[in-house]
């Protein structure tokens, strides 16, 4: 029990504005978003508290870390006391303190480590003060081996004092550690900024993707739950109306997804089997398989859509990792997505025959006047072509969509073209009367079985001459046949097509 004549001290740091430095922190929903840290690209933290990623550019990847400190008690606090700080990797899974210490290493590559400690001034009750501490981030490139898309970091902030220990032993999980402990914060946080104007150079990915860690820290498989979800009580439309929001996993993340029975909610396949698209809040893979110590990746994209456009500027996404058996909360991250407004533009599909017979038909995608990629779907959603124009032959009326992608933003939009049939029929018989020879015209589609029955009407004896699918005419040679009237029948895949008669001379 503390005496009047020893005032408590109670150094704290915020994990959200609704944080009062209660513990243990029942007001903080995800104890991942502090708002008394936040990282600068330049040494200008106290003039703008504004948390940008840490940025790695030729050679040079020195940024800024603030921290907030506040003196909640009621004793001065002595100047001798500290903030250290720990950087991770980040992820939705992370470990106290081997994801934080440099001891984990995956595929050759640290994944966390110390950054440095400060003092902090002395404060008198009431009294709060920033701190600043230089952080050197590591290259990119040193993790483009396991996911080559931004992938930003975690942190996490303590207070180091004599006179205010923690309150609650370390723990393995941070979000009870950190809930627990009002002298301990955790930042994991990415900004998403989509900017038309952006000169800098990069991929459209580097602009619109970003990665995430998926980690089972266990020594034994283990099954979660991974969630994502708009903020809630957001004005104006969520992230996933006005965007396509795509989740594409990684091959150790996808075996573990399958191992689990491939369960999901509001989502759908998009294009390929490792990437899915978000098509409804509080979205859902469930059960993942995760084997012990596994290390996996996501990477999540935002194409926002310039039919759903409106004026808002900012989104706040969320993605929790949960064990599925208890639902305990492991970690998460979260995504602040920062939309600058642009000219529209609408995709547009056209189509023309690409010959003199019509058998084929070419789809041309009308140019945006700006660099774009250009994608075709069939109508199950499956990526058959990338490029402006595409050639198809229909054997059957088909329905393609058009994926246009503004290469500088990410931005698209989509159109669908009805492409009519082909019918399978006999074009044409030539001559007719025929003496010597009979050229026969056709369509059949491409991957059927089809073939032609020549019948003597007179007598009802028959030839049959197979059809090359893949072309277009037959020769018949008439010297040996009787002169008389003919059936030519066509037959596909079983099934009788039509018949025309043919005189022969």
């Amino acid at each position: 029990m503390i005496s009047e004549d020893e005032p408590e001290l109670d150094l704290m740091i915020g994990d959200s504005q609704k944080d009062l430095g209660i513990e243990p922190n029942t007001e903080t929903p995800r104890m991942w978003e502090s708002s008394d840290i936040w990282i600068r690209n330049q040494d200008d933290g106290k003039l703008y508290p504004i948390h940008q990623n840490p940025t790695y550019q030729n050679g040079n990847g020195l940024n800024y870390v603030y921290v907030r400190v506040r003196n909640l008690g009621c004793q001065t606090s002595s100047g001798a006391d500290t903030v250290s700080l720990n950087w991770a990797k980040a992820n939705t899974a992370l470990n106290w303190p081997e994801h934080w210490d440099g001891s984990l290493v995956v595929r050759g590559v640290t994944m966390g480590g110390y950054i440095g400690e400060v003092n902090i001034p002395s404060l008198e009750p009431g009294e709060e003060t920033v701190v600043k501490i230089p952080w050197n981030v590591p290259n990119p490139d040193d993790y483009s081996g396991i996911n080559e898309n931004p992938w930003h970091f975690c942190l996490i902030a303590k207070v180091n004092s004599i006179d205010d220990p923690l309150s609650s032993p370390e723990t393995s999980n941070p979000n009870i550690m950190v809930r627990n402990n009002n002298n301990l914060a955790w930042k994991n946080v990415s900004i998403v900024e989509i900017d038309p104007d952006n000169t800098l150079d990069g991929s459209l990915s580097e602009k619109i993707t970003v990665a995430v860690g998926v980690t089972n820290p266990l020594s034994s498989q283990e099954n979660y739950d991974f969630e994502f979800f708009a903020e809630t009580n957001e004005s104006g439309k969520t992230i996933y109306d006005e965007a396509d929001l795509s989740i594409d996993m990684d091959s150790v993340f996808y075996s573990a997804w399958a191992a689990g029975g491939n369960q999901n909610n509001g989502l759908t396949n998009y294009a390929v089997n490792q990437k899915q698209l978000v098509t409804a809040n509080n979205a859902i893979l469930s059960d993942v398989e995760l084997q012990a110590q596994s290390y996996a990746t996501l990477s999540l994209t935002f194409n926002f859509l310039v039919k759903e456009l409106t004026d808002k500027r900012h989104f706040k996404y969320h993605l929790i990792q949960k064990n599925s058996s208890t639902g305990e909360v492991i970690g998460g991250e979260t995504f602040y997505i920062q939309k600058k407004n642009r000219e529209s533009f609408s995709a547009i599909a056209q189509q023309s025959p690409s010959n003199i017979d019509n058998t084929s038909i070419t789809l041309t995608a009308e140019q945006i006047f700006e660099a774009a990629i250009y994608n075709w779907y069939d109508s199950d959603g499956n990526l058959i072509y990338s490029g402006q124009n595409f050639e198809v032959t229909p054997d059957i009326t088909k329905i393609y969509k058009l994926e246009v992608i503004a290469e500088k933003d990410g931005f698209k939009d989509y159109t669908d073209i009805v492409v009519q049939g082909i019918p399978i029929e006999i074009k044409s018989l030539s001559p007719n009367p025929a003496t010597q020879n009979v050229q026969v015209n056709y369509h059949v589609a491409s991957d059927s079985s089809s073939y032609l029955i020549l019948t003597d009407l007179s007598n009802a004896q028959s030839n049959n001459y197979i059809l090359n699918s893949n072309a277009s005419e037959l020769t018949i040679d008439l010297s040996n046949f009787q002169a008389g009237t003919y059936a030519i029948t066509l037959v596909s895949n079983g099934n009788v097509i039509e018949s025309k008669n043919l005189i022969k001379n």
